[in-house]
Parts: C-alpha cells; structure tokens; sequence
C-alpha cells in the first residue's frame, strides 16, 4: 500500500481531514506598546519540514517555488493561509518592524517556535512579538592577547544537540567586526554554547542538515557554555587559538 494510501486512511480513522484548508492566526505583542507598530509589511512564512534544508537558501524565502507562500498581516493582526496541505510546518516571520523580533510561535496554545506543529490537528497560529531583546557580546583574542584581526565568526548554538535543526533560530552566527569586538542579539533564553569559526576561502554557503552537525559537534568541543537570560545582555570574551 502506498504512503498516501496509509496518510489518507489513517486520517479517515482519525477523523481528520486530508484536503487541504485555511489556517488562520494572528499576531499579538507580548508588551503594550503605544503606539502600536507598523505591521503593514510583515509576512508570515509557513514551510513544510521536508523544505528545511532549501530553506537555507536566500532565494527560497520569496522564490516562486515557495508554498505555502508568505501571507501579510491585517491591520488587526490577523492572517491567513488558503488551501495548506496536512503535515509538518515551521513558522518564520519576514520584515518584523523595527525593534521587535519574533519571539514566541504557538498553535493550539503549543509551542512551536523552535519546533514544527502537526497541521493534521485544528488549532490556530498565534505569533508574539516582543520588545524586550537578549545579547551576547564580547572580544575576540588571539592567543597573544590581542584583538584578533583576521576574518573569523562566532557562532552560538543550544547546549543541548538534540536542538541542532539546520534553521534553528537558535543557531545563530556573526563575522567579527573591527577591533575583535562581537555581538548577537535576540535569541530564545536557554544554554547555549559558544565558539569561534575560521572562515575558509570558498567555505559552502549552502549547507546541509548533516554538514552542519558535523560542523557544530567539532565547535562543541572547544565551545564555552552560556546562559541567556529572557532579556538583558552577557560578555563573553574568546580567544581564537
């Protein structure tokens, strides 16, 4: 018997639709803010977990190959989805107004902000906006003692490797600017791990779900441990050996 077969039998049993429908949300903020921002130009992206990977391409987020497609946001906050697919999807948002980031993602009162949501299941999208920011800020030595000098980044990933997704929006990198000074802002609370990433000449941009754990368990075991607190900032010097 086919998968689809299966897929749609098993939602005949379950009491489940497997045609595709309307997924409804709305944006909310997590503060009151007076007046309330511009929400005109934010897009609201839905992707299949199977796309995760193409994801990490630029040209995936607005390219015509993208479905769902990104759907803006009414003035009342609300949006829209027509004709989804049952499956597995994350949640992005594109053009946050200014000053905010996107910091919760639920569906049926779940959180899926760093996890896919099951849209086999009824419920609603419900994302927060928040404008109380988290950083992580530092310099970076050579083994000297000195500003490092050389293009390097630092890059910041979740304690836990379980949570190494390829676009876990708590992966986060950062080129090293002038003087060796670093910072990263507005990533979810949590352990994180920390750690410099020479930069190779031709270095691939595109990279997979397995490159990228290859890459992050070699950085974990030189990689010093953080706590990010809900806001607030931490320092964190390194030393790029």
């Amino acid at each position: 018997m086919s998968r689809a077969l299966v897929t749609i039998f098993l939602a005949l049993a379950l009491g489940v639709s497997s045609e595709p429908r309307a997924l409804e949300g709305r944006v909310t903020f997590l503060s009151d803010p007076k007046p309330a921002p511009d929400l005109s130009r934010l897009l609201v992206q839905m992707w299949n977990t199977r796309d995760d990977e193409a994801r990490t391409k630029a040209k995936f987020f607005m390219g015509p190959n993208v479905e769902p497609k990104p759907v803006p946001v009414l003035p009342d906050g609300s949006f829209t989805f027509q004709n989804v697919p049952p499956g597995q999807y994350f949640v992005g948002a594109l053009r946050v107004p200014t000053g905010w980031w996107l910091r919760s993602v639920r569906f049926d009162d779940k959180d899926v902000t760093d996890s896919a949501f099951d849209f086999a299941d009824n419920g609603r999208l419900v994302l927060g906006l928040s404008d109380q920011h988290n950083s992580v800020s530092g310099l970076v030595r050579d083994s000297s003692g000195n500003p490092y000098q050389q293009t390097i980044d630092v890059v910041v990933f979740p304690r836990d490797p379980k949570a190494w997704r390829l676009s876990s929006v708590r992966i986060q990198s950062v080129r090293v600017g002038p003087g060796g000074r670093y910072s990263i802002t507005d990533l979810l609370p949590g352990d994180y791990l920390i750690a410099v990433q020479r930069v190779q000449a031709g270095q691939v941009t595109d990279i997979t779900s397995d490159r990228q754990r290859r890459e992050l368990e070699s950085l974990s075991l030189n990689a010093l441990v953080i706590r990010l607190p809900e806001s607030g900032s931490v320092e964190q010097n390194l030393t790029a050996k």
